[in-house]
């Protein structure tokens, strides 16, 4: 009987999934199987991995298809949607899994059957402490917000989130649906478990090349999973735990000086600030709002733009 899915949503990165693939088959029992989401790729991911893989490492591997690329968040939703097992774990294309991932996991979720959530740790973050939570006011003490919009350090319970799944649609916008679908399956006695055991070994997972405009994007929309009622009891402490994650100030001001030149057009530049601003507000420790206000000001002349982007130009070339 199959009681995990793991699911892999990609998109133009065939060499660097294929190198996880053969991190993962070696592992595979009748226990798990292994999905792909290829989310309408120029060179199809069914065609590399014929050439690739045996016959039967193959077919070991189900590859599914989008007509046409629908965007990374709702890639991953898809990702839960074709899961027909008890539990997927949503791996990124480009993440190198540890030897003994997939028995640590199949251990953890027999050991601790009545939770909805697992959490690992990974290169750049552990766990303080192994162990249940009851409750979102407990999960939201315990949790690192990076750690849980980090996907591929989650294992998520199927049975009980499925039904949400417009939830995660919805809420695509915010880069994590993913946790917006585990913020709404959230009620009094549900249960989460944090390890210290890390499945991934990669170097940075976190740290990717990320072009200013995502850093733009995210900080854009991360904000709206603070609407979510389940999350109403304790929303301060998770605004607060928001702060960990770094927008990446100097990137998000590129971005939106980039916008105001492309465009020729300083107000749309400093709209897009503004709502930055103001969406992250609720977030920000009284040190970032000067920044955000001091960059603000900044905007209002085009030379000081033009001169944002120089300096940003000059930081970026250092070695």
């Amino acid at each position: 009987m199959v009681k995990l899915t793991i699911a892999i949503p990609t998109f133009n990165r065939n060499e660097l999934l294929l190198q996880s693939i053969n991190k993962l088959i070696p592992q595979l029992t009748s226990e798990c199987k292994l999905i792909v989401l290829d989310n309408c790729s120029p060179l199809p991911v069914a065609e590399t991995l014929d050439k690739s893989l045996s016959l039967g490492e193959r077919k070991k591997v189900n590859v599914f298809r989008n007509g046409v690329n629908v965007g990374g968040n709702a890639n991953i939703l898809r990702c839960f949607e074709y899961c027909e097992s008890e539990w997927v774990w949503v791996l990124g294309d480009d993440d190198i899994v540890v030897p003994e991932s997939i028995s640590i996991i199949l251990s953890d979720i027999q050991r601790h059957s009545d939770c909805i959530y697992f959490s690992y740790s990974f290169d750049l973050f552990t766990n303080s402490a192994e162990g249940e939570t009851k409750g979102i006011k407990e999960f939201a003490e315990t949790m690192w917000f990076p750690a849980i919009i980090y996907i591929s350090a989650g294992i998520f319970r199927m049975n009980m989130l499925k039904t949400n799944l417009w939830v995660g649609y919805q809420y695509a916008y915010s880069f994590a649906p993913h946790v917006a679908l585990l913020f709404s399956a959230f009620g009094s006695e549900t249960k989460c478990f944090f390890s210290r055991t890390k499945l991934i070994n990669n170097e940075h997972p976190l740290s990717p090349n990320f072009p200013a405009s995502l850093h733009l994007m995210m900080s854009l929309g991360i904000g709206v999973l603070l609407e979510l009622d389940s999350v109403a009891v304790c929303r301060s402490t998770f605004a607060h735990k928001l702060r960990a994650i770094r927008f990446g100030f100097t990137d998000i001001l590129r971005a939106v000086a980039e916008t105001s030149i492309t465009t020729g057009d300083r107000r749309n530049g400093l709209y897009y600030y503004s709502q930055v601003v103001s969406r992250l507000n609720a977030t920000m420790s009284l040190y970032d709002k000067m920044k955000f206000t001091l960059g603000f000001s900044t905007l209002l002349a085009p030379k000081w733009t033009r001169m944002v982007i120089d300096f940003y130009k000059q930081l970026r070339s250092r070695p």
